[in-house]
């Protein structure tokens, strides 16, 4: 990448978090675990009131390529992670539908559309991006298993992330 669009890059990564640190969307917190890599962002997600994860907290954390907004970023929960049929319970990993290649826009999508997406999904999981097959059979023939271990998790979760 040519130190200009690293350039470019940098100046509307800086732009996004400055807004989404003075006003982030609701139930999120942002912050740069490092003063000096504008390339790993973190985020705080209060489980929303209208979903099983409700009373949770828990940390994302975005890692951004070098030549974003052209390729989007990757997302991973930070263990504990979410019971949640988009998210690897092994890795953390999020799958995001708007996060996949053909779905990207880089003319208007950036970190706020991603937080939101996080908050949408413990609100209501995409099951055409399911991470975990086993979590997305829950979801569909043991809705109220899943519901259970997605309640644990956010319970979980809170001890450890609280602020």
């Amino acid at each position: 990448m040519a130190s200009g669009d690293q350039a470019v890059s940098l100046r509307r990564l800086k732009k996004e978090y400055q807004k989404l640190s003075k006003s982030p969307p609701a139930g999120v917190a942002v912050s740069l675990p490092s003063d000096t890599d504008m390339y790993v962002w973190e985020a705080l997600l209060n489980g929303p009131d209208d979903s099983v994860y409700k009373g949770g907290v828990f940390k994302a954390r975005v890692c951004v390529p070098v030549n974003y907004p052209v390729k989007p970023p990757e997302v991973h929960f930070v263990a504990p992670f979410p019971y949640h049929l988009n998210v690897s319970q092994s890795s953390g990993q999020v799958c995001l539908g708007l996060l996949g290649v053909d779905k990207w826009e880089p003319s208007y999508m950036g970190m706020e559309h991603i937080l939101q997406a996080l908050v949408a999904i413990l609100i209501r999981p995409e099951p055409s991006s399911a991470m975990d097959h086993e979590l997305l059979n829950n979801y569909h023939n043991f809705s109220y298993r899943y519901s259970v271990e997605a309640q644990k998790s956010a319970s979980n979760a809170a001890k450890t992330f609280k602020k």
